[in-house]
């Protein structure tokens, strides 16, 4: 699997916080501003 995504409330600021930490990062997709849509790749899992 070479990649991962996610769909998150963006007034969920600690979730963010922790996706952020794990190298996510935002992946523009037209949807509500209520959510938002984050992915990393999955090649770089040992510098977690």
């Amino acid at each position: 699997m070479p990649a991962v995504h996610l769909v998150m409330a963006t007034a969920n600021k600690p979730a963010r916080g922790f996706y952020d930490r794990m190298g996510f990062t935002e992946i523009e997709v037209p949807m509500d501003d209520s959510v938002v849509c984050l992915g990393r790749t999955t090649h770089d899992l040992d510098g977690l």
